[in-house]
């Protein structure tokens, strides 16, 4: 495959790298989570995903207890840019917790965000996916606090990426279920103008899966609208 040279898709693959296909609220989950906890939101949120439009959007500097829900694409890196500096190297392992069931555990320790009066690297980013006996293209990243270390001022001046972020343009797409490649309006945020967003069916908004037989139809989205924290709450698992 040619390596991209014009100013415009260098620009553009830039912007993706820092972008993934998520659940569109950060959420919360204040515990950590074992396997049998994570196999139990992996298979709650494939319903949530059926249910609810993803957008592209970044996961930026979030605080510890924050939790994401992505979708992975070809268009984007397993785990983009997210605003963390980390001391440690990444490491990843299989786990096999249940029959017929694996789910890849990646961890990255020893984070902190550079440019802040933080002495000390303490955030701990896992990531979780099936490999086996689910779906393998979602994803749940997990910000949690760790053991400390000491940071080197010289990894403290500068931010981990470039400031400020340029606002998301592309369309929101159900990712999985019967309505899989249907995309929407992108979202309105503060400042911006409905008239000046692109047109839903950017071939950002095709899943991994494609689905062209599936119409880009913008339809109004506020009924699939999910309160996660019912997802959460069944069985207690945020308690």
């Amino acid at each position: 495959m040619p390596v991209p040279t014009s100013p415009r898709t260098l620009a553009r693959s830039a912007f993706m790298r820092d972008l993934c296909l998520r659940y569109p609220e950060a959420l919360a989950f204040k515990n950590d989570i074992t396997m049998d906890v994570a196999c139990r939101l992996l298979r709650r949120t494939h319903s949530l995903a059926e249910q609810t439009p993803f957008v592209w959007n970044y996961i930026d500097r979030p605080p510890v207890g924050s939790l994401f829900v992505v979708f992975l694409v070809p268009q984007s890196p397993i785990m983009p840019v997210d605003g963390i500096r980390y001391l440690g190297k990444e490491q990843t392992f299989t786990v096999t917790p249940f029959p017929g069931i694996e789910v890849e555990v990646s961890e990255m320790s020893y984070g902190f965000i550079p440019g802040t009066k933080e002495q000390h690297a303490t955030l701990v980013r896992r990531r979780y996916r099936f490999t086996k006996g689910g779906n393998e293209q979602l994803m749940l990243v997990h910000y949690q606090a760790g053991h400390a270390t000491p940071i080197p001022p010289h990894l403290n001046a500068a931010p981990a990426r470039t400031y400020p972020l340029p606002t998301p343009e592309y369309p929101r797409v159900f990712v999985l279920g019967e309505r899989v490649g249907q995309s929407l309006a992108p979202p309105v945020y503060p400042g911006e103008k409905a008239k000046n967003l692109p047109r839903a069916g950017s071939q950002y908004a095709r899943p991994f899966h494609e689905a062209a037989d599936v119409p880009s139809n913008v339809v109004d989205d506020d009924r699939y609208r999910v309160c996660f924290a019912r997802v959460l709450s069944l069985e207690g698992l945020n308690h």
